[in-house]
């Protein structure tokens, strides 16, 4: 128990002395969990994985603060047109969720290089900036008088 209670302590003194400084970059927390339970987390995260695949859903986990409002409706409704949606786990990282994002999107983007090809991320990305630029004043034809 005092176990717990110590990692918890950690986790709350890194985020004071922090003081979300990092404008949206996650805050890592190393908290010093055991091999044993990171192979743990590792294998709830692809469970999870595979389940969501199995029911329909592709969701990419995540880190920090999201983009741009406008960055991000473009690039959602680009992902929606493929059935993928982002998800956050928030701006305070520690090992053991580290493990789990990283677990669980290795068996999602497995799943989307074989539906939609190898360079689906690319592609996004390309959309997102195109879209991005169709919608600047410029590129709607608004002169710069």
């Amino acid at each position: 128990m005092r176990s717990v209670l110590e990692r918890l302590l950690q986790i709350v003194l890194i985020t004071l002395i922090s003081g979300f400084a990092f404008a949206g970059d996650p805050v890592m927390v190393w908290v010093g969990f055991s091999d044993e339970t990171l192979k743990h987390q590792q294998a709830v995260a692809v469970d999870d994985a595979k389940k969501d695949i199995a029911n329909g859903e592709l969701i990419i986990k995540g880190f920090g603060l999201p983009p741009l409002p406008e960055e991000k409706d473009f690039r959602a409704k680009i992902l929606a047109k493929y059935h993928i949606r982002e998800g956050s786990l928030g701006c305070i990282v520690d090992d053991l969720s580290q493990v789990y994002v990283n677990a669980y999107n290795a068996v999602v983007n497995v799943e989307i290089a074989r539906r939609y090809g190898k360079d689906f991320w690319k592609k996004v990305d390309a959309e997102v900036e195109k879209s991005s630029k169709e919608q600047t004043p410029s590129a709607q034809g608004v002169s710069k008088k």
